[in-house]
């Protein structure tokens, strides 16, 4: 295959955006697109080797795998070597949860994992050092299988080639499109819903010499047009959009179009072949490798939050193992000459064997948990918290795809006198306070909660399409069941996005006003933001000592609290304009710059949140009893 520069820098492109939206600039929003790209360009690549060597007649299957061993595992496996003595300082569930991704990498299918680990309420991604290995499974997986399915069609013909490979694009593309409507999880990392990106980046491939005849004459206008969707990567993220296809889609058919008409000597292949753009290109896959551990680790043991600027700065430092990695890992394993295919799957193995052992070393061990005293582990074994049956998830709580004709017919008391009831609604933060509220009304709260769905009408969000249809239920509840009091409680933090806010804004108004009006006699009291703890807050009371002796009441710091505030500065003024009485959680459980972080339950003291922001039944106890004397006015 005949070298192109300008590859290597949409390579170089497409991993500094990547970098630039894990920095968390807003302007890179939809840097993520970046794997996109890589899989259209390894789409092309891939399917232009095995054609070329096809018509050689110097194809070999052993060969192929061997090149993608020598490409893809030593620095993999260097990097993952590297990670293991710097995890051992994680907490017993982050160790055990990073050892599962030690062993799904070395097999894989770390895609798989981190579509299952990648709900809701699972730790958050940016705290695990091997998140990004998912790309690498699906590529992995996609070399396993594509040359077999080349090699069974080739004998009939390009024609029929393309043709199958035109069907498994367009039945992919459909597929992510069902996907994304049952789990954006299950869209974002599995091979079916990402495979129309590889399919078309070898369409452009077998299809390049007709392609680049018809678009010979209008060479400018497509690399423009090229160039254009492609900027989707640089534009912030959207979340009216279904979640991520439609952008995917864009910075997909742009990064096939330069790969077709930005040939050398076009303007589209001097931009992409500009030199510091070429030269992270060849880095990229190492670039790739060590920016997020880099990231993650700073995170789990740093407490206060990182800024964009340094997180760039990070990623920038992360060049410095980038780059080694390149020169001193990669070059050498891939020269045929210093070793042998023999050589080579052999260390392979053996350095796999030893990474899937310490992974399940790790994992038995539930992350080293004897490193920890026997109260530190009790309250460190609540990152793993029950809380389904308390949240009544799936029933009273609805998760991503559920509907509101799915709440169950106890979510509201049966035949309940008018001005009974209250009524809590909200998100999965107003969910976490039921076992409270329940615990001061029993039988005469109602509860319609949901994941993503602050408490407003007409909320669209990618990540929750019912949003509007359950709140329309609420108003429906409220209609019939005339309550005393509804509370309504969100993580309203989590709402931040400009756009958002801005029909926060509106919406909220409206529906204070649509349930005054719907309900005259019912008291509205809208409870701000459950103080935050970023990753969780286990970990600030490990870092804290209160861990230790866990059997006081325990204020620690909190990073974020003045962050909260912030957006309960917003809520407030709203609530008060529209008649609403509107509580701090933060007065309520606070003091100065620290919250209260364990509470007692039947006598056990538990933390007050078992995540970063979630009550758990203790913490939701002790909210609620200090709101009583406010509800009690209502």
């Amino acid at each position: 295959m005949v070298y192109r520069k300008e590859i290597d820098g949409l390579r170089g492109f497409a991993v500094a955006m990547v970098i630039f939206y894990h920095a968390g600039f807003s302007w890179a929003g939809g840097g993520y697109l970046g794997v996109d790209v890589f899989f259209v360009i390894s789409g092309y690549l891939i399917t232009s080797l095995i054609a070329a060597e096809k018509a050689s007649g110097t194809f070999s299957l052993a060969r192929f795998y061997e090149r993608r061993v020598r490409r893809i595992l030593p620095a993999l496996y260097v990097l993952m070597a590297v990670c293991i003595p710097v995890a051992c300082w994680m907490t017993p569930f982050d160790l055990k949860a990073f050892s599962q991704s030690l062993i799904a990498t070395v097999l894989f299918v770390s895609n798989f994992l981190f579509w299952h680990q990648g709900g809701y309420f699972s730790t958050d991604m940016a705290y695990k050092p091997l998140m990004h290995t998912w790309s690498l499974g699906v590529e992995e997986q996609y070399y396993l299988l594509f040359p077999l399915v080349m090699l069974a069609l080739w004998r009939y013909g390009r024609r029929v080639l393309v043709c199958v490979m035109a069907v498994l694009a367009v039945g992919s593309f459909c597929f992510s499109h069902w996907a994304v409507s049952q789990t954006w999880e299950m869209d974002y990392y599995l091979l079916p819903s990402r495979l129309w990106e590889l399919m078309l980046g070898g369409l452009c491939s077998l299809l390049q010499p007709q392609l680049r005849a018809m678009g010979a004459r209008w060479n400018v206008v497509l690399n423009l047009i090229g160039l254009a969707l492609l900027a989707a990567i640089v534009v912030p993220y959207d979340q009216l959009l279904p979640f991520p296809i439609h952008y995917a889609f864009l910075a997909s058919l742009g990064t096939g179009m330069l790969l077709l008409f930005a040939v050398s000597g076009t303007w589209a292949a001097k931009l992409f072949g500009f030199r510091p753009l070429v030269a992270l290109g060849l880095i990229s896959y190492s670039a790739y490798l060590w920016h997020q551990p880099v990231f993650s680790f700073w995170r789990l043991y740093h407490v206060d939050v990182p800024s964009p600027y340094l997180l760039l700065l990070l990623g920038a430092a992360s060049l410095l193992p980038a780059y080694a990695s390149w020169r001193w890992i990669e070059q050498p394993f891939r020269d045929m000459a210093r070793f042998t295919r023999r050589q080579i799957f052999l260390y392979a193995a053996l350095a796999g064997s030893v990474l899937i052992g310490l992974g399940a070393i790790f994992y038995v061990s539930d992350g080293l948990a004897y490193r920890f005293t026997p109260d530190e582990r009790h309250l460190l074994s609540f990152a793993q918290y029950p809380y389904a049956p308390l949240y009544r998830e799936g029933t009273c709580y609805l998760s991503y795809n559920q509907d509101a004709d799915q709440f169950a017919p106890d979510c509201a008391p049966a035949n309940a006198a008018p001005g009974t009831t209250v009524l809590l609604w909200g998100d999965s933060h107003a969910a976490a306070m039921y076992p409270g509220i329940r615990a001061l009304y029993g039988d005469h709260v109602a509860q319609f909660t949901a994941t993503a769905c602050p408490p407003v009408l007409d909320y669209k969000r990618s990540v929750h399409p019912h949003c509007s249809t359950i709140s329309e239920a609420v108003m429906n509840q409220i209609t019939q069941l005339q309550p005393r009091v509804v509370i309504m409680h969100a993580h309203w933090f989590g709402y931040e996005d400009a756009n958002e806010y801005a029909d926060m804004k509106v919406q909220l108004p409206l529906t204070l006003r649509r349930i005054h009006e719907l309900s005259p006699h019912t008291k509205i009291v809208i409870v701000g933001g459950t103080p935050l703890w970023d990753p969780n807050v286990l970990v600030y009371l490990l870092r804290s000592g209160a861990m230790r002796h866990p059997h006081e009441a325990a204020y620690i710091s909190v990073p974020l609290l003045s962050t909260v505030q912030q957006y309960d500065d917003k809520v407030q003024p709203i609530a008060v304009a529209n008649d609403a009485i509107f509580v701090s959680a933060l007065d309520l459980l606070c003091n100065q710059d620290h919250c209260l972080a364990l509470a007692e339950d039947d006598g056990e003291w538990e933390p007050l949140i078992w995540d970063s922001g979630h009550l758990t039944k203790a913490g939701a106890l002790a909210l609620a009893q200090k709101l009583a004397p406010i509800l009690s006015q209502q």
